[in-house]
């Protein structure tokens, strides 16, 4: 039997509504010659959709119908030669356009002069697609030249038919932020550019990619892949896979817990080390206030915990927007994590710090700065309620099945 859940989920970003909404506006805004940021989180299947969007045959059709031909040169900044200076990056970007437009081996090496025919083809729109663009900014060569980012403004803003799309786990505003380290001065190299922000699933997404199992999941087996998942693409393949697999298993769901703990570690990891040291204090922070209502356990204070977590809104606006956590108000603070997966991931690592006699505060921040009055609010609540987490993420993984299974 084929496996349906295996390195994608098996359907069409088209019969996505909350995707299908995303790929609309995305090419509203490139018809009309406006740039583009397409941030959400790492796999959250950014990739997936900008190559759908280059490869849909619906998407070519619309825009024969205004009497434009659609191009696209798509390029993963991760693949770009340590070596490569402006010119030849400029000659990467244009080269599907030099067929069309006859581009001579001279004019060619000039992209400006490239630009200047390509504004006299009115019938073309053509798109440069920057995937992982973050990773650009930090290229040995290219990553220095700020004109590079300045060329891009004024081609998207002097061009009606050219327009660019970047893609990045960053948001706009950090991007921005990086730039503005550089101490580059001149106009925001990207006020030309409109974020658009892919976010976790709906659960009518989820469900709607779930029938596709054979023979299908029970009613049972789909919460446990929305609970473990949030909506997050890749743990939604990875919770299904894992399940797929156990399925005739008596216990199923414990060995589909560890697979999943086990394979999404590195992801969460990945995460962890992207966040800014207040984005994982409020994390930490929301974990340890829904902590004693999922062991059922009423261990400590939690005023001055709830007190901090208000601190700290800019995060939480940003963590809900991005399906990470939402609102409970079963819990102090009035959040929990949405993704059962990385409930268990913060347990497992706060475990971890304790058991080996860690410094909390070191593993929290590691090279980042926070303030001591965090520190300090954290490092208490862990030392008083540290023997919840004697047994790290197995605690909350029982307790979860055992929620599962008894509602």
């Amino acid at each position: 039997m084929t496996k349906p859940f295996w390195k994608s989920l098996p359907i069409s970003i088209n019969d996505l509504p909350s995707r299908k909404a995303v790929l609309r506006d995305l090419v509203h805004r490139v018809k009309y010659g406006e740039g583009v940021c397409l941030s959400g989180d790492l796999r959250i299947a950014k990739t997936s959709l900008l190559k759908y969007l280059i490869s849909n045959q619906d998407i070519k059709k619309f825009f024969a119908s205004s009497g434009q031909e659609i191009f696209f040169s798509y390029v993963n900044c991760q693949t770009i030669p340590n070596k490569i200076e402006g010119d030849d990056f400029w000659h990467l970007l244009l080269q599907p356009l030099f067929p069309k437009l006859d581009i001579n081996d001279s004019d060619a090496q000039n992209p400006k002069k490239v630009m200047r025919i390509l504004n006299e083809y009115k019938e073309i729109q053509y798109v440069i697609i920057l995937d992982e663009f973050d990773v650009l900014l930090s290229h040995p060569v290219l990553g220095k030249e700020a004109y590079i980012l300045g060329q891009f403004r004024d081609f998207s803003n002097s061009i009606d038919n050219f327009s660019i799309i970047i893609s990045s786990p960053y948001s706009l505003a950090d991007l921005s932020r990086i730039v503005r380290e550089r101490e580059i001065s001149g106009s925001p190299l990207f006020n030309y550019i409109t974020q658009i922000h892919l976010g976790t699933l709906s659960e009518d997404d989820i469900l709607t990619a779930l029938k596709y199992a054979v023979p299908p999941f029970s009613p049972k087996e789909c919460q446990f892949i929305v609970d473990i998942s949030g909506g997050h693409p890749f743990l939604i393949e990875t919770a299904a896979s894992a399940l797929w697999e156990q399925r005739s298993e008596t216990n199923k769901y414990n060995f589909a817990i560890e697979s999943i703990h086990r394979n999404a570690e590195p992801f969460f990891a990945d995460k962890w080390h992207r966040w800014s040291e207040h984005q994982r204090e409020t994390i930490v922070a929301i974990t340890l206030l829904q902590t004693p209502l999922v062991l059922s356990n009423q261990s400590f204070n939690k005023n001055n915990l709830v007190k901090h977590l208000e601190l700290l809104r800019p995060e939480i606006f940003s963590f809900r927007h991005n399906g990470e956590i939402i609102e409970d108000s079963k819990i102090p603070g009035g959040y929990r994590i949405r993704q059962e997966a990385m409930l268990w991931w913060i347990a497992d690592e706060i475990f971890r710090t304790i058991r080996e006699g860690g410094n909390f505060e070191e593993w929290l921040l590691e090279k980042k700065k926070s303030s001591t009055n965090a520190k300090n609010i954290l490092s208490k609540v862990v030392d008083v309620s540290g023997r919840l987490f004697e047994k790290g993420a197995s605690s909350f993984m029982e307790a979860y099945i055992k929620q599962l299974m008894n509602p």
